[in-house]
């Protein structure tokens, strides 16, 4: 079986990733699977997932209802066992983060320096929320009549929890461990370009003692199992990251107005006084210092003379987007083509059919930039 190493840890590909539910890793109950690949090498296979039919889903909500219905294991009232599960589990993230980082770096494209890091900050999440777990108080309110007002604060519910690609590990956490720590139970729905490390995270609670059903995660196309699982009935609570066009077609669009944005996302400011080369240096670092795992749907630079400076800079930006490589996603660099044809802007298109970045010197060139995944980049005009 081929394997992946980096340092003392090797990991076997494919890794066969599994449903979880009821508190075992378990197989579709229709025997679908599909899988992933290695955003460096796209002929790599480094994943085999489990994808949840109708009944899988159906069933991970149906435990994570009868657990919080029926306070099981003393979970929504027993606040002292959900800190200690909470902690546990960000003890054993802090403690695996080395081993953990060689996988988000492998599924996600992290450096992985930074992928360690990625992994000590979910822990840390998971820390802090674990203090929460046994804070939540009520008031008490002395009405004008004399009568007090006594408020209480509740767990909502059952949770449905559907976490992004791009920070994996951070992006659950925020979404679980709060959940958890108000007596809540979650059925969790990670993005499939990020399988093992969401297996990670589930597998840390199950170490940490997290009773049955509290937490069930399924896999799937967030088209089918995503918008089965926002849709459920029996769903109290949805917490939701990922792409305007996926929150548009799931049914939250039939609950809230979900605006598209599609305003500046990242302003930067380049002065007239400023070094042209270190802060286009500096700007471009910083854009593709992940590798296309940031999601950054475009960062609008305005620039006195625009025109000139991207002429003078052609080089520079260039080199710096070279280094992109590939990147999570349908949509990679097979090669770098400048176009200047009317002196105004650069164009970096990878394999998909919309480009990987575009780089506008004219302000009317500009238009709109749909959501793609990886760095989109804009240098706009501006009047003296």
């Amino acid at each position: 079986m081929p394997s992946v190493s980096y340092g003392k840890y090797t990991l076997e590909i494919p890794v066969r990733v599994k449903l979880f539910i009821d508190g075992e890793e378990v197989s579709s109950s229709k025997g679908k699977t599909f899988t992933r690949e290695n955003p460096a090498h796209f002929d790599q296979t480094i994943a085999v997932i489990e994808e949840a039919s109708t009944d899988d889903l159906n069933k991970a909500v149906d435990l994570a209802r009868e657990v919080f219905d029926k306070d099981k294991y003393g979970w929504v009232t027993n606040y002292r066992q959900r800190l200690r599960i909470i902690y546990k589990t960000a003890e054993i993230l802090r403690e695996e983060a080395e081993r953990i980082a060689v996988t988000v770096a492998l599924e996600n494209g992290m450096p992985i320096r930074q992928a360690k890091a990625h992994v000590l900050a979910a822990a840390e999440v998971f820390e802090f929320y674990a203090g929460l777990a046994d804070k939540v108080y009520g008031d008490s309110i002395v009405l004008s009549n004399g009568n007090v007002s006594l408020i209480f604060k509740e767990p909502v519910g059952v949770v449905a929890a559907v976490s992004p690609w791009n920070f994996p590990m951070t992006q659950a956490a925020r979404k679980i461990a709060p959940a958890l720590a108000a007596g809540c139970t979650v059925v969790w729905k990670p993005a499939s370009y990020t399988p093992m490390s969401a297996m990670e995270i589930y597998r840390a609670l199950a170490r940490a003692g997290l009773p049955k059903g509290v937490v069930n995660v399924i896999y799937g196309p967030g088209a089918t199992v995503g918008n089965e699982l926002v849709r459920h009935p029996k769903i109290d609570y949805i917490s939701f990251t990922g792409e305007t066009t996926t929150g548009k077609s799931s049914g939250l669009a039939y609950s809230w107005h979900v605006p598209d944005k599609d305003g500046i996302y990242t302003a930067s400011l380049l002065i007239a006084a400023a070094s042209e080369y270190g802060s286009l240096s500096g700007l471009f670092d910083e854009i593709i210092r992940e590798y296309g795992v940031s999601y950054f749907r475009r960062v609008d630079l305005p620039v006195v003379n625009g025109k000139e400076v991207v002429d003078r800079n052609k080089d520079l930006i260039i080199e710096r987007l070279r280094g992109v490589g590939r990147v999570v996603g349908d949509v990679r660099i097979d090669g770098v083509k400048a176009l200047f044809d009317d002196g105004s802007w650069v164009l970096i298109r990878g394999s998909g059919t919309e480009p990987l970045v575009r780089i506008y010197a004219e302000a009317h060139s500009a238009g709109r930039l749909n959501e793609i995944i990886s760095a989109a980049v804009s240098i706009i005009q501006s009047l003296k």
